[in-house]
């Protein structure tokens, strides 16, 4: 045991050195780390806020083309009905028409034109 006695101060400092080269490698890379991450976590930030804005933006471009989309729907509807309601007052006139020829009897007060009679 007396032959260990010489080496436990020189144990003790290699411990110690040990040690504080476990801290000095930690607080380095720390030191190099640090900045990286804040640069990533800066760069992530960003592209986050820019894909939230394209979101934003493409959520707003599809409810204006949902409004416009059913703004002209509704606009083509009312000509549909439109035209269906000339089409039907064209088949009533023209059958109307056949049916005075037929029975001589015009449906309103106006007698029968050379061209109705036929």
């Amino acid at each position: 045991m007396t032959q260990l006695d010489p080496l436990g101060p020189l144990v003790l400092r290699l411990e110690r050195s040990i040690t504080n080269l476990d801290a000095y490698i930690e607080q380095r890379a720390r030191e190099i780390a640090n900045p990286r991450i804040t640069a990533t976590e800066q760069d992530a930030d960003e592209r986050i806020a820019t894909a939230e804005q394209e979101r934003d933006h493409w959520r707003t471009r599809f409810t204006d083309l949902q409004r416009e989309h059913e703004r002209q729907r509704t606009a083509l509807e009312r000509q549909l009905r439109t035209a269906r309601a000339a089409i039907t007052r064209v088949h009533s006139t023209l059958f109307l028409n056949t049916t005075a020829h037929v029975s001589g009897v015009t449906p309103t007060d106006q007698p029968l034109t050379d061209y109705q009679r036929g």
